[in-house]
């Protein structure tokens, strides 16, 4: 993709946070900061806007020049931005008039979607800087020019809390590589372990670690998921297969339950009844964003549920991921499904996933194609057999028959 064309994707995604943000009219401190944020980013990334893709380098002014040498700190930002507006989207999301999503969203704790902001609202202000620092790097030098120093530009480290992923990162990538090409960072993970990385492996960690898909991985990214532990061990939790079945006992205790995220649910109630008249719990969600935290705050049951083959998950393919708003001025994702989708398997989840769309949607679903126990479908009747699919797996699971 071209850079110009990306630097346009974050500036409508910056556009439509600081529009939510502005409908919410809060004085909270953190919001406050994070929008001044946002706003600096918009207002780097306007005059690049308005150039064609096919714009000629060297009629370009310094003040409209950017190239691929300010890509990686662009992709780093996206990502900080793409966090940010999810946790935003938490803390404005409100329950609907279904029980069913007021009951699973008493988990939320303000505070602490509060802290998630201020981490996001740090990172996105270095990532910023960062940014800025590139552009006018970029600009800097005349169309065509090579590489050059980076003197002034501060590391893409800032904000990393590992000593083993810092220095990972200035030895294998580059301490002023803000975003890595996912096939290199593999080729320099296994040089740095010792150790060939299975492709499977690899998969599973570019889904996990590139969350948003941005197409690369950040020093972020990496230093949130090793945490305080050391590569190896991270890497070697997550290639860890998963356990055997519960027992009879256990299974005992646990439903067959769907996990159902729609913005609008209810579009779906027909189909949700059709379920709970053949024995499943149904969790309805609003957004991708809730529908993650959610995932997270019960991730114990998840993986018992998981594990004995009593889950499953339907979502719709787009969405306006908060429904509160004013329709004109939300962001439209239009890969929520896949977002889902992406998010489940980088975690390790196998259970089945329905894409459940309209016909002006269906064939913007065949990255179901990519991902194992995966579908999508426009009908009733096949939501319905899923559906009973689940319901018939968690008899024969119970009484010991037929597990897949």
């Amino acid at each position: 993709m071209e850079v110009i064309s990306i630097v346009r994707a974050v500036f409508f995604v910056a556009n439509s946070i600081l529009e939510r943000i502005e409908q919410q009219e809060t004085k909270q401190q953190t919001i406050t900061d994070l929008r001044q944020t946002i706003a600096t980013l918009r207002s780097i990334l306007f005059p690049f806007t308005t150039l064609s893709l096919s714009s000629d380098p060297q009629k370009m002014t310094s003040h409209t020049m950017i190239n691929s040498t300010a890509l990686p700190a662009l992709l780093a930002t996206a990502e900080a931005l793409k966090s940010a507006e999810d946790h935003l989207s938490l803390w404005t999301e409100k329950p609907s008039k279904f029980s069913a999503v007021s009951k699973v969203l008493t988990f939320l704790n303000p505070a602490s979607v509060i802290k998630q902001l201020q981490d996001d609202q740090q990172r996105l202000f270095m990532r910023v800087m960062f940014l800025s620092a590139a552009i006018q790097l970029s600009s800097d030098r005349s169309p065509g020019q090579g590489s050059t120093t980076n003197q002034g530009v501060q590391s893409a480290l800032a904000g990393v809390q590992n000593a083993e992923v810092k220095l990972f990162w200035t030895q294998r990538i580059g301490q002023y590589v803000a975003c890595c090409p996912s096939q290199t960072f593999c080729w320099a993970l296994a040089t740095w372990m010792g150790v060939p990385l299975p492709g499977r492996l690899c998969n599973t960690l570019l889904l996990l670690l590139d969350e948003y898909a941005i197409g690369g991985i950040t020093p972020s990214s990496l230093d949130r998921f090793v945490g305080t532990k050391r590569i190896s061990e991270s890497v070697a939790r997550l290639s860890t297969d998963q356990t055997s079945p519960p027992p009879y006992e256990a299974l005992c205790s646990i439903w067959p339950t769907i996990v159902w995220i729609d913005d609008f649910p209810e579009n779906n109630v027909l189909e949700r009844s059709f379920a709970e008249r053949q024995g499943i719990e149904v969790i309805c969600l609003l957004s991708t964003a809730s529908a993650k935290a959610w995932v997270e705050a019960n991730e114990e049951r998840l993986r018992r549920l998981d594990e004995a083959h009593l889950l499953s998950f339907i979502s719709d393919n787009h969405r306006f991921e908060s429904p509160e708003s004013q329709a004109g001025t939300d962001f439209l994702n239009l890969s929520a499904g896949e977002t889902m989708l992406r998010y489940l398997r980088g975690r390790r989840y196998l259970a089945p996933v329905l894409i459940l769309c309209d016909y002006k949607s269906i064939l913007k679903t065949l990255y179901v194609l990519s991902y194992g126990k995966a579908g999508s479908t426009v009908s009733r009747g096949v939501c319905e057999a899923f559906i009973s699919q689940l319901g018939k797996k968690g008899v024969d699971v119970v009484l010991g028959l037929n597990m897949y």
